[in-house]
């Protein structure tokens, strides 16, 4: 929670102010204005957690964020997890999901039953995001903007069926968004724990952090018997 909360005050140190999905759609769209530096924050799974530690905090800076729901799991645990032998965890109830709707949270999509999408077949696929969304619009009271692939893979036919339902797209490739992005294909920026603040500034203004990606490839090349 303490680094969470330090993470989100450099944040509003460096200048960013943090916009929901329909607000960027509102200015690609219709020209809306933004605050300078803005950035999209965006939770998976809907955690209970969340909404008892970061929702709170993110409100009391002036910060929103998206949150993406599996809509079976509703009030239930992450059985996508728990199937797989992971710890289990206690997920958004209906309720909280109203309220934080209300404040400062925009819920977004993240399929009915969090299968991983790149191996089902197409009639899978399609059926569960439209079943999210359909969950979520009635839950909410209206569509929702966004969506987030479970465990961030996709193919083309989960693009498709994504376009067909919502107007933009989440993956987990590194890096910003631009005007010029395929909306179906966002990138993230993931934040690590034990983040430095030269690393958070680095992957905030250049979409990566070079130390990191410098360790990585030095760890690649010791693997193959040291630099040639």
């Amino acid at each position: 929670m303490a680094e969470f909360e330090a993470q989100i005050i450099l944040m509003a140190k460096m200048g960013y102010h943090a916009i929901l999905p329909s607000e960027w759609l509102r200015w690609r769209d219709m020209g809306e204005p933004l605050p300078e530096r803005p950035l999209m924050l965006a939770f998976d799974d809907g955690y209970d957690e969340a909404c008892r530690i970061a929702f709170p905090i993110l409100e009391k800076y002036g910060f929103g964020a998206a949150c993406m729901i599996v809509t079976s799991c509703i009030g239930s645990t992450n059985r996508w997890d728990e199937e797989a032998g992971r710890p289990s965890f206690q997920l958004m109830s209906e309720a909280q999901i109203i309220e934080w709707s209300q404040r400062c949270i925009e819920f977004g999509g993240h399929t009915s039953r969090h299968p991983e999408l790149t191996l089902e077949n197409n009639e899978r696929i399609e059926r569960e995001i439209a079943e999210c969304k359909e969950g979520l619009t009635t839950l909410l009271g209206k569509e929702p903007a966004s969506f987030a692939y479970p465990f961030g893979g996709f193919n083309a036919s989960a693009e498709r069926a994504v376009s067909r339902h919502f107007q933009l797209g989440f993956t987990s490739w590194p890096g910003c968004l631009h005007l010029a992005t395929n909306p179906y294909l966002v990138p993230r920026i993931a934040f690590l724990p034990g983040e430095s603040r030269i690393g958070m500034w680095c992957r905030l203004r250049l979409g990566k952090n070079p130390f990191e990606v410098l360790r990585n490839r030095w760890r690649w090349l010791i693997g193959r018997g040291g630099p040639t």
